[in-house]
């Protein structure tokens, strides 16, 4: 939890990933069915002291860690910022860059103290991320479930396994809603995985185009004319 107050959110919008992503907190990127609106779905920001009061509370206050980090932009600047504001709270980051590969297998072996990654989603519903961030149903070594980033982490909720089941069952639209609202505010307070930006697209576009659609899952250029 400490490390979301380790995060100038704000000032990397307009530098490091500038044109590149939106800060975002939640587990459900914008765009998706019941993802969290932009104010709801990110709400830390630069904190130290409070990172500091919190890894005091959990006995960490000179905690010291290896973070992996894909060697390819923008992650190393980001893996900097986080280092250097860990550093005023008392947190020593060693900081290790290797090919997106090699981090990759890494993840998957569980063989990591900390790491900077990114996450594709496939279609625009929370359960896609819900469904292997939040969820793990068996973290034993041996299950070796190594497509969910939540058994990777080690991590594992009974409880939000059955909420997670619950919500992608749910008929009502609403009712559903409203179930991975509750899971995305939990995950953020709990989860095992600080989320930092959401990558979006950059497209020119004439004003004489008309038409033209574009969200977080999809380019429409067949709606697309002038």
């Amino acid at each position: 939890m400490a490390f979301r107050y380790l995060v100038d959110y704000d000032g990397l919008a307009k530098t490091v990933m500038a044109y590149q992503g939106v800060p975002r907190a939640s587990v459900v990127p914008l765009g998706a069915f019941g993802a969290l609106d932009a104010k709801e779905g990110q709400p830390f920001k630069l904190d130290i002291a409070k990172a500091q009061s919190l890894l005091k509370e959990a006995g960490q206050a000179d905690l010291k860690r290896k973070m992996i980090v894909m060697g390819v932009t923008p992650y190393p600047d980001l893996a900097q910022h986080v280092q250097a504001n860990g550093a005023k709270a008392g947190v020593t980051l060693e900081l290790e860059q290797m090919a997106p590969a090699q981090v990759f297998t890494k993840a998957r072996a569980r063989e990591y103290q900390m790491m900077l990654i990114n996450w594709g989603v496939r279609y625009p519903d929370a359960h896609n991320m819900v469904s292997r961030h939040v969820m793990n149903p068996d973290n034993r070594r041996e299950a070796n479930l190594a497509q969910y980033p939540a058994w990777r982490a080690a991590w594992q909720d009974l409880g939000m396994n059955e909420l997670g089941q619950k919500a992608m069952m749910e008929r009502d639209p609403e009712k559903r809603q409203a179930l991975y609202r509750e899971i995305q505010l939990k995950t953020m307070q709990e989860g095992p995985m600080a989320y930092l930006f959401q990558v979006v697209r950059s497209i020119a576009v004439r004003r004489e185009v008309k038409g033209f659609e574009m969200s977080a899952f999809k380019v429409g250029y067949e709606t697309a004319s002038k």
